[in-house]
């Protein structure tokens, strides 16, 4: 692609939660950089999983001012992603922190034993164990931490750039993105809505949107099979939303 100006950016934080939504950000990062060859300094990545085995993807190809570039730089850094543990956590969890205090131990025990960093399984509520398990970190070393550093950026290096246009007034748009069907985005994504909002400042008109996917419609491949538990996790996730919205609560 050409060099050129294109529509406005602004402020912007795309949150991707599990396997999914990783996903989705290599592909937004993609395209940005196809479109300005580099992330622009206005948009920023934060992914959160419960996986955390390290996966070696391949470069990236593209076209830029007629040039050919390579690069693996669509692939988000150490500081750019959160990957949930639970190092300490039955501890903390016995000892009745009270961010645990509404969590049953004698119940929860037993979900430990499959909380090896491995991901969540489909299981939403290992999802959201996993999630309970990094609350403060989670919160103040990553949401506020991503939030902070976009509210900072001086629109003087955007104007300088000829790549952009923006019409900035500092309002912030953070986009939550995860899949219904999988354990970590299902277990994760309202939690994580509401420590974004307890960040934001709403008299800047700071948005949130949340986009929850249901990736079941595919057939199934010759070498991978379709999670049979997906259409009950997406389904159990819809519930919970629904008696959310008719309990007058914001989500």
């Amino acid at each position: 692609m050409t060099a050129n100006k294109s529509k406005f950016i602004r402020r912007t934080l795309i949150i991707g939660l599990g396997g999914t939504g990783q996903q989705i950000i290599q592909d937004i990062r993609k395209r940005l950089l196809e479109r300005y060859d580099e992330i622009p300094p206005l948009i920023d990545f934060l992914g959160i999983d419960t996986d955390n085995r390290a996966i070696d993807l391949d470069p990236f190809i593209y076209t830029f001012d007629n040039v050919q570039k390579v690069t693996k730089s669509y692939i988000l850094d150490a500081d750019d992603m959160c990957s949930l543990n639970v190092t300490n956590f039955a501890k903390e969890l016995k000892t009745g922190s009270k961010v645990y205090e509404n969590i049953d131990y004698e119940k929860a025990y037993p979900l430990l034993s499959l909380m090896k960093g491995l991901g969540a399984s489909g299981f939403r509520v290992l999802g959201r164990m996993y999630l309970l398990a990094n609350h403060s970190d989670l919160s103040n070393n990553y949401i506020f931490r991503k939030i902070e550093t976009i509210k900072s950026v001086e629109l003087a290096s955007i104007a300088s750039n000829n790549k952009y246009l923006t019409n900035d007034r500092g309002e912030l748009t953070v986009y939550i993105i995860g899949s219904l069907a999988g354990g970590t985005g299902s277990g994760t994504f309202i939690d994580i809505a509401n420590l974004v909002r307890s960040r934001v400042d709403t008299s800047m008109q700071d948005r949130i949107l949340v986009s929850s996917l249901c990736l079941n419609i595919l057939k199934e491949s010759p070498t991978q099979k379709t999670n049979t538990s997906m259409p009950t996790v997406a389904y159990q996730n819809l519930i919970i939303l629904l008696k959310m919205v008719n309990q007058g609560l914001r989500i």
